[in-house]
């Protein structure tokens, strides 16, 4: 009599409907929104270049006129894991220039302390970090952004003397970190000028910059350590 009937079986699934369940969901729809949004910009016009699609976006993305510290940064660099999701799908574009109105995204991302981000932006040939006299590795030290600060810098265009010439910069900050992470990516002149600094100590966490630059060989390096310590 049933024969041919489907017979549909009905089962229950549980759903975590925690409140820290229901945030993340909300995260993760906001993120789509603007992605599909930025999506359908780039279908609608025919010449794209960041001002068009990006730039008017950072504002919003990083604020970077806006000062903030503690939990409310650690806030915001959460949220950074999605504006590096919708820079990565907008790079992915030939019609994107990241460079466009001076290199105002990698400034802007720099200075926000999205260090994802800055990565993304830096590994593309096109963005310069040193545009308007290296105004973002002034700015991201004075916000105190010191994962961006190394990110920059570790890039070859980025002059680093600029931040010893600002008497508000501390080089010796997070423990030396500056000369520990220009000595284990072999950037000789950034640890020559470091060490011309009297607040900075390469023998910072037992010898951290010579021990990183010996495993890496840098042997440059080494020796100028070497000839100090």
């Amino acid at each position: 009599m049933n024969q041919g009937v489907e017979h549909w079986t009905w089962k229950r699934i549980d759903v975590d409907e925690s409140p820290a369940s229901h945030n993340t969901r909300r995260k993760h729809f906001a993120i789509l929104r603007l992605t599909c949004k930025l999506w359908k910009d780039i279908g609608e016009t025919q010449h794209h270049t960041f001002p068009d699609l990006f730039s008017g976006q950072l504002h919003s993305l990083f604020d970077k006129r806006r000062s903030v510290t503690g939990s409310e940064r650690a806030k915001r660099k959460q949220k950074a894991f999605g504006h590096f999701i919708t820079v990565e799908l907008l790079l992915a574009d030939p019609r994107v220039d990241p460079s466009a109105c001076d290199n105002e995204a990698i400034r802007q991302a720099t200075s926000a302390g999205h260090e994802r981000t800055v990565e993304l932006l830096l590994a593309d040939e096109r963005v310069d970090p040193s545009a308007k006299n290296n105004e973002a590795i002034r700015l991201t030290a004075h916000r105190g952004e010191d994962g961006a600060v190394q990110l920059l810098l570790a890039d070859q265009r980025v002059d680093p003397s600029v931040l010893l010439a600002d008497d508000q910069v501390d080089p010796s900050a997070r423990d030396n970190e500056a000369i520990r992470k220009a000595a284990a990516r072999g950037r000789i002149e950034v640890v020559e000028l470091l060490l011309s600094h009297p607040l900075v100590d390469a023998s910072a966490r037992d010898n951290e910059a010579k021990r990183s630059a010996v495993e890496k060989g840098h042997t440059r390096v080494v020796q100028l350590l070497s000839d100090i310590y």
